[in-house]
Protein backbone atom coordinates (compact mmCIF):
# COMPACT_ATOMS: atom_id res chain seq x y z
CA UNK A 1 0.00 0.00 0.00
CA UNK A 2 1.04 3.56 -1.13
CA UNK A 3 1.93 5.91 1.55
CA UNK A 4 -0.77 7.93 -0.01
CA UNK A 5 -3.06 5.31 -0.22
CA UNK A 6 -2.79 4.86 3.87
CA UNK A 7 -3.56 8.20 4.53
CA UNK A 8 -6.39 7.74 2.35
CA UNK A 9 -6.99 4.72 4.39
CA UNK A 10 -7.02 6.70 7.44
CA UNK A 11 -9.56 9.43 6.09
CA UNK A 12 -12.24 7.36 4.63
CA UNK A 13 -12.35 5.09 8.28
CA UNK A 14 -12.45 8.36 10.31
CA UNK A 15 -15.11 10.87 8.01
CA UNK A 16 -18.24 8.26 8.60
CA UNK A 17 -17.51 7.78 12.44
CA UNK A 18 -16.86 11.76 12.95
CA UNK A 19 -19.97 12.97 10.66
CA UNK A 20 -21.92 10.05 12.90
CA UNK A 21 -20.39 11.41 16.02
CA UNK A 22 -21.37 15.22 14.76
CA UNK A 23 -25.20 13.52 14.15
CA UNK A 24 -25.37 12.40 18.04
CA UNK A 25 -23.97 15.37 19.13
CA UNK A 26 -26.52 17.43 16.81
CA UNK A 27 -29.44 15.30 18.50
CA UNK A 28 -27.89 15.67 22.11
CA UNK A 29 -27.77 19.58 21.65
CA UNK A 30 -31.64 19.84 20.15
CA UNK A 31 -32.91 17.81 23.16
CA UNK A 32 -30.55 19.84 25.48
CA UNK A 33 -32.02 22.76 23.98
CA UNK A 34 -35.78 21.36 24.58
CA UNK A 35 -34.90 20.60 27.83
CA UNK A 36 -33.58 24.00 28.66
CA UNK A 37 -37.22 25.33 27.16
CA UNK A 38 -38.84 23.67 29.52
CA UNK A 39 -37.34 23.78 32.17
CA UNK A 40 -37.65 28.17 31.48
CA UNK A 41 -41.27 27.31 31.36
CA UNK A 42 -41.65 25.53 34.59
CA UNK A 43 -39.42 27.69 36.85
CA UNK A 44 -41.45 30.42 38.43
CA UNK A 45 -39.71 33.66 39.04
CA UNK A 46 -39.24 33.47 42.61
CA UNK A 47 -37.13 30.43 42.26
CA UNK A 48 -34.62 29.11 39.61
CA UNK A 49 -34.05 24.93 39.56
CA UNK A 50 -30.48 24.36 41.99
CA UNK A 51 -30.60 20.67 40.88
CA UNK A 52 -27.14 19.71 40.27
CA UNK A 53 -27.27 19.26 36.49
CA UNK A 54 -27.66 23.28 36.40
CA UNK A 55 -25.72 25.97 36.33
CA UNK A 56 -26.67 29.45 37.05
CA UNK A 57 -25.76 32.20 34.12
CA UNK A 58 -26.15 35.14 35.61
CA UNK A 59 -25.98 36.86 32.02
CA UNK A 60 -29.40 35.45 30.68
CA UNK A 61 -30.42 34.70 34.42
CA UNK A 62 -31.40 31.50 32.60
CA UNK A 63 -30.57 28.06 33.81
CA UNK A 64 -27.19 26.45 31.59
CA UNK A 65 -27.09 22.97 31.11
CA UNK A 66 -23.52 21.46 31.92
CA UNK A 67 -24.68 18.76 28.59
CA UNK A 68 -24.41 22.49 27.27
CA UNK A 69 -20.63 22.64 28.12
CA UNK A 70 -19.47 19.32 27.22
CA UNK A 71 -20.86 19.72 23.54
CA UNK A 72 -18.80 22.54 23.41
CA UNK A 73 -16.00 20.35 24.43
CA UNK A 74 -16.22 17.60 22.33
CA UNK A 75 -17.06 19.83 19.41
CA UNK A 76 -13.50 21.68 19.83
CA UNK A 77 -11.90 17.74 20.28
CA UNK A 78 -13.54 17.06 16.62
CA UNK A 79 -11.89 19.89 15.33
CA UNK A 80 -8.18 19.59 16.76
CA UNK A 81 -8.72 16.17 15.29
CA UNK A 82 -10.13 17.00 11.56
CA UNK A 83 -7.22 19.68 11.99
CA UNK A 84 -4.55 16.78 12.53
CA UNK A 85 -5.73 14.77 9.77
CA UNK A 86 -5.52 18.16 7.43
CA UNK A 87 -2.36 18.50 8.41
CA UNK A 88 -0.65 14.58 8.00
CA UNK A 89 -2.68 14.68 4.48
CA UNK A 90 -0.86 17.91 3.49
CA UNK A 91 2.57 16.83 4.56
CA UNK A 92 1.84 13.52 3.40
CA UNK A 93 1.45 15.17 -0.60
CA UNK A 94 4.08 17.66 0.17
CA UNK A 95 6.65 14.39 0.67
CA UNK A 96 5.13 12.68 -2.21
CA UNK A 97 5.67 15.32 -4.75
CA UNK A 98 9.42 16.40 -3.24
CA UNK A 99 10.11 12.15 -4.07
CA UNK A 100 8.82 12.36 -7.12
CA UNK A 101 10.69 15.05 -8.57
CA UNK A 102 13.77 14.31 -6.59
CA UNK A 103 15.51 12.80 -9.36
CA UNK A 104 15.31 16.08 -11.64
CA UNK A 105 16.39 17.89 -8.61
CA UNK A 106 19.75 16.25 -7.30
CA UNK A 107 22.93 18.30 -6.76
CA UNK A 108 26.05 16.80 -6.85
CA UNK A 109 24.04 13.32 -6.70
CA UNK A 110 22.68 14.54 -3.04
CA UNK A 111 18.62 15.59 -2.90
CA UNK A 112 17.75 19.44 -1.46
CA UNK A 113 17.16 19.89 2.10
CA UNK A 114 14.04 18.11 3.07
CA UNK A 115 11.92 14.99 3.55
CA UNK A 116 11.35 12.00 0.96
CA UNK A 117 9.73 8.49 1.19
CA UNK A 118 11.79 5.88 -0.04
CA UNK A 119 11.61 2.35 -0.40
CA UNK A 120 13.04 -0.34 2.10
CA UNK A 121 15.42 -2.94 -0.31
CA UNK A 122 16.25 -5.50 1.36
CA UNK A 123 19.58 -7.17 0.35
CA UNK A 124 18.21 -10.95 1.03
CA UNK A 125 15.44 -10.31 -1.33
CA UNK A 126 17.25 -8.86 -4.49
CA UNK A 127 16.20 -5.47 -3.61
CA UNK A 128 13.03 -6.02 -3.23
CA UNK A 129 10.74 -3.83 -0.97
CA UNK A 130 7.71 -5.58 -0.16
CA UNK A 131 5.74 -1.93 -0.02
CA UNK A 132 7.39 -0.90 2.93
CA UNK A 133 8.64 3.04 3.40
CA UNK A 134 11.02 4.87 5.59
CA UNK A 135 11.30 8.47 5.49
CA UNK A 136 14.53 9.94 4.29
CA UNK A 137 15.25 13.38 5.84
CA UNK A 138 17.69 16.13 4.33
CA UNK A 139 19.39 18.47 5.37
CA UNK A 140 23.25 19.53 3.89
CA UNK A 141 24.64 16.23 4.37
CA UNK A 142 23.36 14.93 7.29
CA UNK A 143 20.49 12.29 7.18
CA UNK A 144 18.03 10.75 8.96
CA UNK A 145 16.27 7.82 8.45
CA UNK A 146 12.93 7.60 10.12
CA UNK A 147 10.93 3.89 10.45
CA UNK A 148 7.00 4.42 8.64
CA UNK A 149 5.97 1.87 10.94
CA UNK A 150 6.28 -1.41 8.52
CA UNK A 151 5.08 -4.55 10.08
CA UNK A 152 8.12 -6.82 9.06
CA UNK A 153 10.10 -4.45 11.63
CA UNK A 154 9.71 -3.95 15.09
CA UNK A 155 10.44 -0.46 14.67
CA UNK A 156 7.57 2.05 15.28
CA UNK A 157 6.20 4.44 13.20
CA UNK A 158 8.50 7.88 13.68
CA UNK A 159 11.52 5.91 15.25
CA UNK A 160 14.84 6.77 14.01
CA UNK A 161 17.06 3.92 12.29
CA UNK A 162 19.51 5.36 11.28
CA UNK A 163 21.54 8.98 10.95
CA UNK A 164 25.10 10.06 10.00
CA UNK A 165 26.21 12.28 7.43
CA UNK A 166 26.44 11.33 4.01
CA UNK A 167 29.68 9.54 2.19
CA UNK A 168 30.66 8.67 -1.43
CA UNK A 169 32.56 5.19 -2.06
CA UNK A 170 35.69 5.78 -3.81
CA UNK A 171 35.37 2.70 -5.57
CA UNK A 172 31.24 2.28 -6.45
CA UNK A 173 30.65 5.76 -5.80
CA UNK A 174 27.10 4.20 -3.63
CA UNK A 175 26.28 6.95 -1.32
CA UNK A 176 26.65 5.55 2.35
CA UNK A 177 25.42 7.01 5.89
CA UNK A 178 28.38 6.91 7.82
CA UNK A 179 30.49 8.96 10.81
CA UNK A 180 33.81 7.55 9.49
CA UNK A 181 35.71 9.32 6.47
CA UNK A 182 37.52 6.40 6.15
CA UNK A 183 34.33 4.02 4.96
CA UNK A 184 34.75 5.40 1.87
CA UNK A 185 37.62 2.85 1.19
CA UNK A 186 35.58 -0.39 2.75
CA UNK A 187 35.91 -3.35 0.83
CA UNK A 188 33.12 -4.51 1.88
CA UNK A 189 29.82 -2.41 3.59
CA UNK A 190 25.90 -2.59 4.20
CA UNK A 191 23.66 -4.00 6.79
CA UNK A 192 24.23 -7.57 6.23
CA UNK A 193 28.46 -7.47 6.88
CA UNK A 194 27.36 -4.93 9.71
CA UNK A 195 29.06 -1.82 8.22
CA UNK A 196 27.66 1.66 7.18
CA UNK A 197 24.17 1.52 5.33
CA UNK A 198 23.21 2.39 1.65
CA UNK A 199 21.18 5.21 0.65
CA UNK A 200 19.92 5.09 -3.41
CA UNK A 201 18.51 8.48 -4.37
CA UNK A 202 18.52 7.69 -7.79
CA UNK A 203 15.89 4.59 -7.37
CA UNK A 204 14.92 5.78 -3.97
CA UNK A 205 15.64 3.06 -1.71
CA UNK A 206 17.30 2.74 1.39
CA UNK A 207 19.17 -0.90 1.71
CA UNK A 208 19.47 -2.81 4.37
CA UNK A 209 19.94 -6.75 5.24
Amino acid sequence: MSYLNKIKRIIIITIPIILISCTNQQHKKQNVESLEVNTQNNVNDSQLDTTPSVIENESRNTPVLKSDIKYEYNREDRRIFMDSIKTEVENAIVIKEATDNLSNNLVNGIPPDGTYIFDIAYAEWQGRSMSEKVLVVIKGKSITIISEGNPSMSAERGKILDKGTLLKHNVTGDWLISNDKSDADLEAYGDCVGGPMVIDFKNKKYWTC
